[in-house]
């Protein structure tokens, strides 16, 4: 059900949690460290208050470079492509102004605009090859109580197709018809015939729904997880798909001093949460998985790496 109203009916401190989620989604949540490990080209972002700039690492080498010399933008949620060839990001002026969806080649060379001129663009992510790019757009900016602060809402999900340089092929195709009011993250499986969403649904609070690409219209599966001090109502970050595309990661809050996010785990078949992979405190900036199934994310400015068997965690340093 299409939500546009729902603010006021929201008491005070399920409203601060769901603000707190919706600054994760439209900030913190979409700085994605990308999708390969240290034998793998990885690309991220980096935040100085309003600005953002995209780096990439090549496989092998210590140091990063930045994608492209532009000073004072917000380049943000940078993705590898399965190939290893293309990156595609973010770029606006700064996380509240419009954004579009840009596609270059590994080194910052050949960049192409590829969401429309008109549209409101952000959070891309690659399909099972780098042909096929989704990204979500927003089609407006407000909010709905006087205790809100201004944010997107009414997003739907596009699909464009690239040829071998990163260009459109055409105009996006617009998947879903939905305006949905409120979602952090979105994430393609492996073989590109489903895709996730990490939303908001009124009454019952963050919910991660599961989509069908060839038959976009209709919500494939619903997954509302449980964690252990959760807030009352469910509140998640994001979600990606581990790589045998049966499994699912997802970040999600208990009640700490600011509400405390970690990773963990669900049966993408069943629907049964399978337990944290981590354990700590403060906001998580988005979670993605490598071809190795290792799991990044950011917390409080610090990337790390973590791996879903054993649960070890390390330290990212470029």
């Amino acid at each position: 059900m299409l939500v546009r109203e729902r603010d006021m009916a929201v008491s005070t401190r399920t409203f601060l949690v769901l603000v707190a989620c919706t600054l994760a989604a439209q900030s913190a949540c979409q700085s994605q460290v990308a999708q390969h490990s240290d034998s793998m080209d990885r690309a991220f972002s980096t935040r100085s208050g309003k600005s953002a700039q995209v780096c990439v690492r090549p496989a092998g080498d210590r140091s990063c470079h930045r994608l492209t010399s532009r000073t004072g933008a917000w380049q943000d949620a940078a993705v590898i492509s399965p190939d290893g060839r293309l990156v595609a990001y973010s770029v606006s002026d700064d996380p509240l102004t419009r954004s579009e969806i840009w596609v270059s080649q590994l080194n910052g060379s050949g960049a192409h605009r590829v969401s429309g001129s008109d549209e409101d663009a952000l959070m891309p992510a690659f399909g099972a090859d780098a042909h096929t790019l989704l990204y979500l757009t927003s089609a407006s900016f407000g909010h709905s109580s006087p205790i809100a602060a201004s944010r997107r809402h009414k997003f739907d999900v596009e699909r464009v197709t690239l040829d071998d340089s990163g260009a459109a092929n055409g105009p996006a195709t617009q998947l879903t018809n939905q305006e949905l009011y409120d979602v952090s993250s979105l994430a393609v499986s492996p073989d590109g015939k489903n895709f996730l969403l990490t939303l908001y649904r009124y009454p019952i609070g963050s919910v991660i729904e599961e989509y069908d690409i060839a038959a976009p219209q209709q919500i494939r599966k619903t997954f509302q997880p449980h964690v252990k001090g959760e807030p009352s109502q469910p509140v998640f970050g994001a979600a990606a798909y581990l790589h045998d595309g049966l499994d699912i990661v997802f970040t999600a809050a208990s009640e700490g001093e600011m509400f405390d996010y970690n990773v963990y785990e669900l049966n993408g078949v069943t629907g049964k949460q399978m337990g944290a992979l981590s354990q700590g405190k403060g906001m998580l900036e988005s979670v993605q998985v490598d071809r190795d199934d290792a799991i990044f994310f950011v917390r409080d400015g610090h990337r790390f790496k973590l791996d879903p068997k054993t649960h070890a965690m390390s330290e990212e340093s470029f």
